[in-house]
């Protein structure tokens, strides 16, 4: 990734295309948390949530409903902690690299932002997942894990947002994976 400066702006983002490349490490390191789930409630569960998950009737829309969460939680909570109004927010699809997207039309302070950016997995993947892992409940593992590593683009921001300044503003990048940080 390069880092375009421009005044006191870092430019920290890269194109669709290339971020489903970078983001390979979030999604193995998300793959392994199927282990701990196949050693507490066993093989044969862990193999029957995966069947059952996948032969439900119920599958695409969960999954489908899921990726509407999921957008709609970065724009909820940027809206809440960031004090933005609905109408600059933007949630889309880019067709030619098949990535759901919400957008921020205004730039935030780096807290909100970095909040906004985590929301979706804890609500849709590590709460469900934990849930799964205490109660055996097999379709819910699935849906943790699913979505967990979906949110692997959203690691990837935070990673690269990792040594910025909390005083930072950072504003979404408008047609790249990333954003744009200002600093004071």
């Amino acid at each position: 990734m390069e880092t375009k400066h421009e005044g006191n702006a870092k430019d920290l983002s890269v194109p669709m295309g290339r971020v489903q490349i970078l983001v390979l490490p979030f999604v193995f390191a998300s793959l392994l948390l199927m282990i701990p789930y196949a050693l507490i409630w066993g093989v044969e569960a862990f193999a029957m949530a995966w069947k059952s998950f996948f032969d439900s009737w119920w599958f695409l829309p969960l999954i489908f409903g899921g990726i509407l969460v999921h957008e709609l939680i970065h724009a909820f909570t940027w809206q809440q902690l960031a004090g933005l109004r609905w109408s600059e927010m933007e949630l889309g699809f880019q067709w030619k690299t098949l990535t759901p997207y919400a957008h921020a039309k205004k730039p935030m302070k780096m807290a909100p932002y970095r909040w906004g950016a985590f929301m979706p997995a804890l609500t849709l993947g590590f709460l469900p997942y934990l849930f799964s892992l205490t109660t055996g409940m097999g379709w819910v593992f699935v849906f943790g894990v699913m979505f967990i590593t979906a949110a692997a683009g959203d690691y990837w921001i935070l990673y690269v947002l990792r040594k910025e300044s909390r005083d930072s503003w950072v504003a979404d990048h408008p047609t790249n994976a990333g954003c744009i940080v200002y600093e004071n």
